[in-house]
């Protein structure tokens, strides 16, 4: 159908931009610091207007580019290759969708599966804004708290549960036509089967890099939040990623 072509074409450009996006906001983030001259350290520019938790945030900038500030070249160079090599690769699967909708290819599994993809992504996406709204709010009211409410009743990094289901999503919606050029035989199919394997591979280490991200960020959570009023029964039936049934409580 040329508009499900059409919206997967759109929808295929998303994982392009959010790093150009994200790059473009740590270009601007250096006008938000000065260097303390008397003492040689980085130092935040304040206003009375900052909120605590964007002070927080660009403490945390500040640690960030100190680390950043000491790769070298190279280093720079293999991070941004790598980086570069697994968007493509998660690139693959909305791009096959996008290529092989409005000429109406063959397609392997479910006919529903590429929209139930999108759906899935899209839903990922909601996840994703709607936990930093919410954690916005939440860090205004007490910058020393935590949110609990409404998408952290299903875990506890319902941002990162988003992004997972976007990538899932979008695998999913292109894999039927990626695995059918796949067995198509002829010239493209050697190509196609790689496509797919580099796709399968992209969607394994980022689901792996969330995977290790939620561990982190866990264990510094749970540093920081022990003792406070609430904290063990919400941790207790919270789980801090993947929004299953726990088993006896724990």
């Amino acid at each position: 159908m040329r508009g499900e072509g059409a919206a997967a074409a759109v929808f295929s450009f998303v994982p392009f931009f959010l790093p150009f996006l994200l790059s473009m906001e740590r270009g601007r983030s250096f006008s938000f610091f000065t260097l303390e001259k008397r003492t040689g350290r980085d130092v935040p520019f304040t206003t009375p207007r900052l909120s605590p938790q964007t002070l927080d945030f660009r403490h945390k900038k500040v640690a960030l580019d100190r680390k950043t500030a000491k790769l070298t070249l190279v280093n720079r160079l293999v991070m941004w290759l790598g980086v570069s090599a697994l968007y493509l690769a998660l690139f693959i699967p909305t791009w096959s969708l996008a290529s092989s909708a409005p000429a109406r290819k063959p397609r392997v599994g479910p006919d529903a599966l590429p929209a139930a993809g999108v759906a899935a992504s899209l839903l990922g996406l909601w996840l994703e804004v709607t936990a930093d709204v919410v954690k916005a709010h939440d860090k205004g009211r007490d910058p020393a708290g935590f949110s609990r409410g409404c998408v952290y009743r299903l875990c506890r990094q319902p941002n990162l549960l988003g992004e997972a289901l976007f990538w899932w999503g979008s695998a999913a919606a292109g894999a039927p036509a990626l695995l059918a050029a796949a067995r198509a035989g002829g010239e493209g199919a050697r190509a196609a089967a790689a496509l797919a394997l580099a796709a399968a591979a992209g969607v394994a280490a980022i689901t792996a890099i969330l995977v290790g991200d939620s561990r982190k960020k866990t264990r510094d959570q749970e540093g920081r939040m022990r003792g406070k009023s609430g904290w063990s029964e919400f941790a207790a039936r919270t789980p801090p990623l993947w929004p299953l049934p726990r088993r006896g409580g724990a």
